[in-house]
């Protein structure tokens, strides 16, 4: 007797979701290739593995390929890009909002507060390289390279190992933050990534070291 196989559930939420618009896709300078990317596409994975929601992010750089007012300008886009397909269907999509460097504090203030405010963003997307002084927001963490793009090896591009350590790296660093903004709610991608297998080391170290 054959057993029967349950359907997958239709209530997930997926957080960890790129989505390269083809503006994005032409206006990466570094020479990585950038997969093709139709939402039609994203909405069959989503209907095959039982995915309700799903909040889209730009992947590492982010608008910050570009920089001054062009980084601005894609941001603004790109967040205009997702408001205008979450709002065709709003229970199938949500976004974390892009934003241009935080290097540039006033127009990155300015993308949050439009991004938010005007286009009710789930959240907004930081990188683990470069803080925010919104007290109630949902911060979507994701790695980007530390300095430059080398490979691991010969075979092994750079982000398959060390953006798990980056995302571990980053959530030592802002140890503390959720007692100081405690309605600042983080995100970590990759499962957090070796941050389950490390947590009991770096809860130690860090009673030894007050």
């Amino acid at each position: 007797m054959e057993e029967k196989r349950s359907e997958p559930r239709t209530d997930k939420i997926d957080t960890h979701h790129h989505f390269v618009p083809d503006f994005y896709a032409r206006g990466d300078p570094s020479g990585w290739l950038t997969p093709k990317w139709l939402p039609a596409a994203s909405e069959s994975i989503m209907e095959q593995l039982g995915v309700k929601t799903t909040i889209l992010s730009l992947t590492a750089l982010g608008a910050c390929i570009l920089e001054g007012q062009k980084s601005f300008d894609l941001a603004r886009r790109c967040n205009e890009y997702c408001s205008e397909l979450r709002d065709k269907s709003p229970r199938r999509w949500g976004f974390f909002a892009a934003l241009p460097s935080l290097l540039n504090t006033k127009a990155a203030l300015a993308e949050i507060a439009y991004a938010l405010d005007v286009l009710h963003a789930d959240g907004v997307t930081l990188f683990t390289r470069y803080g925010t002084g919104n007290t109630y927001l949902v911060v979507f963490v994701h790695p980007t390279y530390p300095v430059d793009t080398t490979k691991v090896n010969e075979s092994m591009p750079q982000p398959l190992i060390d953006y798990p350590h980056e995302t571990t790296r980053t959530a030592t660093d802002i140890a503390g933050t959720r007692r100081k903004y405690p309605g600042c709610k983080v995100i970590l991608s990759h499962a957090g990534g070796a941050l389950p297998y490390l947590i009991e080391r770096i809860s130690n170290g860090s009673k030894h070291g007050q």
